[in-house]
C-alpha cells in the first residue's frame, strides 16, 4: 500500500493584507488630493468661461434676455440731520452770526419711486422721487424758546448712476453716485414770517441689494445719504419791523428704502 502523500496548505503570508491595508491607508492622502485637485478643476473651469470676467465689466452690452426697465416702489424714512448757522443783518455777515443758534427738523415717513434703465449689462441710470413730505423745523440752542419756526414740504428728486455687482445668484448688491435737487414748498409760518427757503442741489450716494424672485420681480432694500445745504430767509412773527434773519442750514438727509422691484 501507498501512504497517501498529505501537504498541509500553507496559510497565505500575513503580509499580503498587511500590504493591502498600507497600500489603501497610502492611498487616501492621495484620494483628497486628486478630490481637492478636481474642484479647484472646477473652479478654474467655470472662471474660465466665455464671458466670465465681461459679466463684471461695467461696460459689456447687455444680454439678449435682460430685462433693461425697471420700477421700484418703496417705504422710504427720512432721517434729518439738520443743523444751522443763523445771521442777523451787519454790514459784514460772516461778522453778525448768532451765538450758538441753530435749528433741527423732525424725520418724516412716505413712499418713494424709481424709473431705471440699463445702458449696459451692469450700470443703470436711476430716477428718484416721492410723494412729498411735510417737515417743522423748530430753533435750538440760543434760539430753542422761539419753538417751531416753519413748516415746509420738500420734494428731493435724485438722478443717479448705479452698478449692479452680477456675482451672488438671486442676491445682487449695487451702489451709486448722483446729484439732488430738492424742492422746499408751501412754507408756513410759525416764529418766523416771510419764509424764504431756496430750493437746492446736492450730492446723492447709494447702497443697496435686491433679491430676485423671478426674471420680473424683486424685494429691494437700500440706504440713501444726501449732502445739501439750502438758505433760509425770515423775519420775526413777534417783531415784524425788526430786521429779517438769514440762515445757512444743513440737512444731509439719510433715506433708508424697503420695496418691490419690477423690470421689464
Amino acid at each position: 500500500m501507498y501512504k497517501s502523500s498529505t501537504r498541509r496548505i500553507r496559510p497565505a503570508s500575513r503580509s499580503v493584507p498587511i500590504a493591502a491595508i498600507s497600500v489603501m491607508v497610502m492611498g487616501i492622502p492621495s484620494l483628497s488630493y486628486a478630490t481637492d485637485s478636481n474642484s479647484l478643476n472646477d473652479t478654474l473651469v467655470q472662471t474660465s468661461q466665455p464671458g466670465y470676467e465681461s459679466s463684471l465689466n461695467p461696460f459689456t452690452a447687455p444680454s439678449s434676455n435682460q430685462n433693461r426697465w425697471f420700477v421700484n416702489v418703496d417705504m422710504a424714512a427720512i432721517l434729518v440731520n439738520a443743523s444751522a448757522e443763523i445771521f442777523s443783518p451787519g454790514p459784514n455777515i460772516s461778522n453778525s452770526r448768532i451765538p450758538g443758534a441753530s435749528v433741527r427738523a423732525n424725520n418724516s415717513y412716505t413712499l418713494t419711486f424709481d424709473l431705471g434703465y440699463f445702458v449696459t449689462r451692469n450700470l443703470a441710470v436711476n430716477i428718484f422721487a416721492g410723494i412729498p413730505p411735510w417737515a417743522t423745523v423748530r430753533g435750538k440752542g440760543t434760539v430753542e424758546s422761539f419753538g417751531p419756526l416753519l413748516n415746509t414740504m420738500y420734494a428731493p428728486a435724485i438722478l443717479s448712476l448705479q452698478y449692479y455687482y452680477p456675482g451672488f445668484g438671486s442676491f445682487v448688491p449695487y451702489v451709486g453716485v448722483g446729484i439732488n435737487r430738492t424742492f422746499f414748498r408751501n412754507v408756513q409760518h410759525k416764529a418766523l414770517w416771510g419764509d424764504k427757503v431756496a430750493d437746492a442741489w446736492g450730492t446723492a450716494f447709494q447702497v443697496g441689494a435686491q433679491y430676485k424672485l423671478n426674471n420680473h420681480w424683486a424685494v429691494n432694500g437700500d440706504l440713501r445719504y444726501v449732502l445739501l445745504q439750502t438758505h433760509i430767509s425770515a423775519g420775526l412773527a413777534a417783531a415784524p419791523e425788526a430786521p429779517r434773519v438769514f440762515a445757512k442750514a444743513t440737512i444731509n438727509p439719510a433715506i433708508i428704502e424697503a420695496g418691490v422691484d419690477y423690470s421689464f
